[in-house]
Formats: structure tokens, sequence, C-alpha cells
């Protein structure tokens, strides 16, 4: 059986965490830019327009995390874990879930 690729839960930079989104985040994330249309003008999607639906967005983010085909990370400064920054986000491409051959798309918002 072939291994799925994964990626780290968290990892951490000189100044920076950067870890698996969790639920406990949608307020932090909502208020610092999902709410922000000058944020999220370039984005493929809308501003939210509650905490509730980025709670949801995230719940989705999660279960593609266990999937194996998305891996949505906040980032926030090194001893903030609360104050998020923005998000990254891997999407894995159909096909290519395997540790020997896997190909993924970038994104990221900041704030």
């Amino acid at each position: 059986m072939t291994e799925h690729y994964e990626v780290p839960e968290i990892f951490h930079t000189e100044r920076y965490e950067v870890r698996r989104v969790r639920s406990s985040d949608a307020d932090g994330i909502f208020h610092s830019y999902a709410s922000d249309s000058d944020v999220t003008r370039f984005l493929t999607w809308r501003p939210a327009t509650s905490p509730d639906q980025t709670r949801a967005n995230i719940e989705v983010s999660r279960a593609d995390w266990d999937a194996g085909k998305r891996f949505a990370s906040v980032i926030t400064p090194k001893n903030s874990s609360s104050e998020i920054m923005g998000m990254i986000d891997a999407r894995v491409s159909a096909g290519s879930r395997t540790v020997t051959s896997c190909s993924a798309v970038l994104g990221g918002v900041a704030a």
C-alpha cells in the first residue's frame, strides 16, 4: 500500500509559527482578514460574513487535511499562537497523493 503524503502539523521559523488550522481559530481569522474585502479582493473566495461561516470553512479544511487533499495552516508570531496573521494552503493535485509522487498548488493570504 502506498503511503499518503503528509505535512507537519506545526513548524517554526525564527519569527513565526505555522500550524494546522483549528476550529478555535475562526474568530481570529474572521477578524484578521477573512471579512476584509481589501484582503480578499484577489482571492477565489468572497469575504466571510460571520465567524460561523469561517468556522464552517475551517471544518472543511480540516476534513481535507485528514483525507490528504489539502493542508491549510495559519501563520502566527512565534510567541503568540492566537494572533492570526495569515494562512497558507497546499492543495495536493489529484492523482499525485503519494509519498513518491506529489505535486501541489500553494496559496496564501496575509493581513
